[in-house]
């Protein structure tokens, strides 16, 4: 998308064994880099550390955390410092 820049992309879930699981079960192949880290909104300085993205996407996730104010807290921490944070969400999904 970008010639001369790598960009890596950083899948995150709290359900990422489960879907691992059914990926396995049905035989689906993903490459390596797609595979979501297991991950909840309210553990991602202690998973990836503080500064450690350029951008950080929130999909429709933050209604199913324990502590969705500790979650965005954590997505502030996470991204290098004046760097976005998306945050996407729809009603009733």
């Amino acid at each position: 998308i970008w010639p001369g820049i790598d960009v890596q992309v950083v899948v995150a879930d709290a359900l990422a064994c489960e879907y691992d699981q059914i990926r396995l079960d049905i035989g689906l192949a993903i490459p390596p880099q797609a595979v979501p880290r297991v991950a909840t909104s309210e553990t991602l300085v202690e998973i990836f550390g503080e500064g450690a993205f350029d951008i950080v996407h929130c999909s429709n996730s933050l209604d199913h955390a324990y502590d969705p104010l500790l979650g965005v807290e954590q997505m502030l921490r996470v991204v290098k410092l004046g760097r976005p944070v998306l945050l996407q969400h729809s009603v009733n999904e």
